[in-house]
């Protein structure tokens, strides 16, 4: 069946298989790879050119030798692996310039990567467009700090069923472009840095989960017009999901049935004119979060917003402590407006996404808390645990990672020492007598 498969494919190009050892300068008719004669080795950048056709067949590995050298491509490259015989792209980055062919959603033809294994190298990134719209489906990113990064307009990324395993603060996918869609189906994305959302965006039954300094689960920009965010996880992320640098207003947001674990900010939003924007929250479910929502509007003269929040879980039933979750810090904030958060749930919904390893429903939310300061917070240096009455207190600070930092016991107060501490995102987990538990996020500088 595998012959038959490769000579349909062989045909069907009218080429002959590229020979075993190094990959010519320049790929100048429609070449095929096959894993029989790989690895194929690239001594210097390589360019596929305009017009032609570069097929990669399962189980082929390309690596570049002394160095990490650039794949070029003019034409249309296909990556064209199976599940149970990946290619394998190593020290390589895959460049689409200008002339390239990219992918192509209405027929499904253009460039594309199935069942592909990036792992870049020093570079840190994998595939770099000028022109192209990307396709990856079922592939690996490794060790990346740029897995897909776009520099025009219309570059469109279309990613599913796959994993980004990224490096501390890169930019898992980068596109600061106005004009183009991202669409996240069923994929991983550990320690990603910033992901930057497009200007319409689904991102659907993902899991995002945080590193050791992991700032930004998804990043709306000054381009992001609408977005349906829907059925993921985020866990150990400063920010969840984040909407910071909005501009102009009219935007549209769905956002619901999320799982937010663990982040300082589960939902930031701030813009300008954000009382313009339709907003739609519902169904989500914010745990051991300081804020679940966070408001801010930099307009100077802002309108009303009247929003409802209806059906969302807040990290608690007692109302003193939601408010204190669902936190605006809007610019000329006397301006009348409201946010009804009333038809909460009473515990978190079952996750319609991925979870984490180690999840169990209702045991991720608390039944109870008590108030706790944290300050100051980013902190550099130390910071201050500031409890409520005479109580003994037992705390733990911990890594993203779950591995305890530093430990002790207090009454009141606490100052906590972070000399020798990398900067990044740390977990505090303090617990009463009666085994009541508060949990903050900290950040160090």
């Amino acid at each position: 069946m595998k012959s038959i498969y490769t000579m349909i494919v062989l045909c069907f190009c009218g080429v002959l298989s590229a020979h075993a050892g190094s990959l010519p300068s320049s790929i100048s008719t429609n070449t095929v790879l096959l894993a029989n004669n790989s690895p194929y080795t690239m001594a210097g950048p390589v360019t596929v050119a305009k017009g032609v056709t570069l097929t990669v067949m399962p189980g082929v590995r390309i690596q570049s030798s002394g160095g990490n050298f650039t794949l070029n491509v003019n034409g249309t490259l296909q990556c064209l692996g199976k599940k149970d015989s990946l290619i394998h792209i190593e020290n390589t980055v895959v460049v689409f310039n200008a002339g390239s062919v990219g992918y192509k959603k209405s027929t499904g033809g253009g460039s594309k990567f199935l069942y592909t294994r990036f792992a870049p190298g020093q570079t840190g990134s994998a595939i770099r467009s000028s022109k192209a719209s990307v396709f990856a489906h079922h592939c690996v990113f490794e060790d990346v700090s740029y897995a897909i990064s776009a520099y025009t307009d219309s570059v469109d990324i279309y990613m599913s069923n796959s994993k980004i395993l990224g490096k501390t603060n890169g930019y898992s996918i980068f596109n600061s472009y106005k004009n183009w869609h991202l669409e996240l189906i069923e994929d991983t994305i550990v320690d990603g840095g910033y992901l930057y959302m497009g200007r319409s965006n689904v991102v659907r039954k993902c899991l995002f989960l945080g590193g050791s300094s992991t700032y930004y689960g998804l990043y709306g920009q000054a381009h992001t017009k609408e977005a349906e965010i829907s059925c993921n996880y985020f866990k150990n992320i400063y920010y969840g999901i984040n909407f910071s640098s909005l501009v102009a207003g009219h935007g549209r947001f769905i956002i619901r049935d999320n799982y937010v674990d663990s982040s300082y900010y589960g939902l930031y939003m701030a813009s300008q004119g954000i009382e313009k924007d339709s907003f739609s929250i519902s169904g989500n479910a914010f745990t051991w979060c300081y804020y679940a929502t966070y408001f801010l509007n930099t307009t100077a003269t802002p309108a009303p917003i009247n929003w409802a929040l209806p059906g969302n879980y807040w990290g608690s039933t007692d109302t003193t402590q939601i408010k204190k979750f669902i936190y605006d810090n809007r610019r000329f904030s006397m301006i009348p407006y409201r946010v009804d958060y009333t038809a909460y749930l009473n515990q978190p919904p079952v996750p319609c996404g991925p979870v984490p390893p180690g999840f169990k429903a209702g045991i991720n939310s608390p039944k109870a808390t008590f108030d706790m300061a944290v300050y100051p917070n980013p902190a550099n240096g130390e910071f201050r645990i500031s409890l409520p009455g005479t109580d003994h207190y037992f705390w733990t600070l911990s890594d993203l990672n779950g591995r305890t930092i530093a430990e002790g016991t207090c009454i009141g107060q606490q100052q906590v020492s972070t000399t020798g501490l990398k900067p990044g995102s740390y977990l505090l987990q303090v617990r009463n007598s009666n085994g009541v538990q508060a949990y903050r996020p900290v950040l160090l500088h």
